[in-house]
Order: C-alpha cells, then sequence, then structure tokens
C-alpha cells in the first residue's frame, strides 16, 4: 500500500498524507480561528442586543436625529446569522448530519477538530471563517472599559492608580495630597 501525499489545502507550502487535507500548522490555524470566532461571536452577540454600545466619539451617547433606534442591531444580528451559516456549512462538510446553535456547535466542531480538518473543502473554509472573524472585529474591537481607583501604598498617598485595561494605567493625584 502506498502512502499518497498531497499539499495543503490552506497554505500549500507542506505535504499530508491523504486522510488529512491541512498540515499541522494549518490545524493549529483552523483550532485558533474557531477559538476567536467563539469569542468574537459571544461578543457580537452582546453588541446585537445593546449589552454595550459603541457609539460615536463627540456625541456623548446622544442619539443625532433622525429615526427611533430598533431595540436590536440589525447589522450585527445578519452578521451572526451569517457566521452561523458559513460554520454550518462547514460542518457539514465535514460529514456531520447534525447541527444546533452557533454557541454548541463551536464547542462540537473543536472537539471534532479531526473531522473538519480532512473534510474535502477545508482549506476554503478555513479562510472564510478567518474572513467572517475579520469581519466581526470592527463591531466589537472597542470594548467598554471598566475603571476602578485602587490607593497605592499607604505611606505614599500622593497617587492614586486607575487600570483600564492590561498594561494601561493612569495616575492621578490622591485628593487629600494637596
Amino acid at each position: 500500500m502506498s502512502i499518497v501525499i498531497e499539499p495543503c489545502q490552506y497554505c500549500g507550502s507542506q505535504q499530508v498524507e491523504v486522510p488529512w487535507t491541512l498540515c499541522q500548522d494549518c490545524r493549529r490555524t483552523y483550532a485558533k480561528v474557531l477559538h476567536q470566532l467563539s469569542h468574537n461571536m459571544h461578543l457580537l452577540q452582546r453588541v446585537t442586543r445593546h449589552e454595550y454600545k459603541l457609539g460615536e466619539p463627540g456625541s456623548g451617547g446622544k442619539p443625532q436625529g433622525g429615526e427611533a433606534p430598533a431595540p436590536v442591531n440589525m447589522h450585527a444580528i445578519d452578521l451572526l446569522d451569517e457566521a452561523e451559516s458559513l460554520l454550518q456549512d462547514a460542518w457539514y462538510d465535514a460529514g456531520a448530519v447534525w447541527s444546533d446553535r452557533w454557541q454548541r456547535l463551536i464547542r462540537r466542531m473543536q472537539t471534532r477538530l479531526a473531522w473538519l480538518c480532512q473534510a474535502c473543502n477545508a482549506g476554503r473554509f478555513l479562510r472564510q471563517l478567518i474572513h467572517m472573524s475579520q469581519r466581526i472585529m470592527p463591531l466589537i474591537d472597542r470594548m467598554p472599559r471598566t475603571r476602578r481607583i485602587i490607593p497605592v501604598a499607604r505611606t505614599t498617598r500622593s497617587r492614586r492608580i486607575i487600570p483600564a485595561r492590561e498594561q494601561e494605567t493612569m495616575l492621578v493625584p490622591h485628593p487629600t495630597a494637596a
């Protein structure tokens, strides 16, 4: 029995044995993309429900006229539906006969990643999933910041630190250090 070797469907630079259609590096990429897409779609779902809203700078969160806002973000709903349809297509291409909503489907896809990486169109679906994740990013890239005031040691009493995000701090004069 001879081993058939073909180029990877995604990168094309490495050779893979016949049951696989993606090389090992591309399989890792596929796993990372599924994880990132799951995270991004959860954030997009929050944007859809207006749990947080990314307004235009300078508007102060006030409406600028026009029609009343919809109770949900319609563009985000369309993007979620499109992403879910893409995930289901990739899942069917892997030979699965059942499907769920995207929340369960991504978890199932992550546990059966070997099926996805052996599917006949795995490279094409990997490209499309990466593109979908990039399309979602502009809608969720500016998360609302939560700031807490944490006093520094009691001996200095001259400054307080207000952390915003990881690796970002702001020093403010302590109110009693005047």
